[in-house]
């Protein structure tokens, strides 16, 4: 996948007709427009995509993202859209035109298949259920404090083998490999269980106080810098596969239940799967 931080360079942009304190933010959404990363109605970026850049809304003032998002759109560079808070937003000049000329003169890198021999699998299944990265524990968190989050990640861990769990052994199986889940580990599930009954050291492991890329899977982050040294990803926001491949169909009410009538064609994005290439 593309990093969020790792921008394209900033000479193929003319940005001089805007302050220079918005040429980050402009820059952020033009890299998330050039990798694919809209929505099907057009060029439109979620803001939640921006928390994984870098930008130095706070060197200029601004307490939150949202604020300098807001403020930006005041001075006319971008529209924003969705419920309250805004979800999306839109730049009102299309600057895409510079790099994807730059695209189209670097020669592409010839596509090479290759087969995976190995017959196992790590998944990550469990991390977001224990370590709170839904925003339905941020809801929980925010409209019922610490109690309402403890009770949204126990709820989560005990349906856990019904809703994802299942499901993700079929799939893997259908492939001929069995999968492995180091995040349900006996040891590891029940330290974090530890660690949630005590409402002082909850957020040890999840600040939700904190913002997306930060609180969220607290523990999780935080061993990943200081242990690994995977500093850039480590604020990376989550994003599931249909999501972030597009494939999925936004208008598709993702909570209504299919039933043996409903076609394919309803359930992917056609703008994605037409420009799809069939090898």
């Amino acid at each position: 996948g593309t990093n969020a931080n790792e921008q394209q360079p900033e000479d193929d942009l003319d940005l001089s007709e805007y302050e220079p304190m918005f040429h980050p933010l402009i820059r952020a959404i033009v890299n998330e427009i050039c990798n694919g990363n809209t929505g099907v109605d057009g060029d439109n970026v979620r803001l939640s995509l921006l928390g994984g850049y870098k930008l130095p809304y706070k060197d200029f003032g601004f307490r939150f993202l949202g604020d300098y998002v807001q403020q930006a759109k005041k001075k006319q560079i971008l529209d924003v859209g969705g419920k309250h808070p805004a979800q999306y937003c839109r730049l009102r000049k299309d600057h895409t035109a510079g790099r994807k000329k730059a695209e189209q003169d670097t020669p592409e890198t010839p596509k090479v298949r290759m087969r995976c021999t190995a017959r196992t699998l790590l998944i990550g299944i469990g991390a977001d259920e224990t370590l709170a990265g839904y925003g339905r524990h941020k809801t929980a968190f925010r409209m019922r404090g610490w109690n309402g989050l403890y009770d949204e990640l126990c709820k989560d861990l005990h349906r856990l083998w019904k809703r994802n769990l299942g499901r993700d052994d079929r799939v893997i199986a259908d492939q001929g490999r069995e999968s492995r889940a180091p995040f349900l580990d006996e040891d590891v599930l029940q330290f974090i269980q530890q660690t949630q009954n005590d409402r002082n050291k909850l957020c040890c492991i999840c600040d939700l106080r904190k913002g997306l890329g930060t609180g969220d899977k607290r523990l999780l982050r935080l061993m990943a810098e200081k242990k690994l040294g995977l500093a850039g990803s480590t604020t990376l926001q989550k994003r599931a596969i249909q999501f972030g491949s597009r494939i999925a169909n936004r208008k598709l009410d993702g909570s209504k239940k299919l039933d043996g009538k409903t076609k394919l064609e309803s359930i992917w994005n056609p703008r994605v799967v037409s420009q799809t290439s069939p090898d």
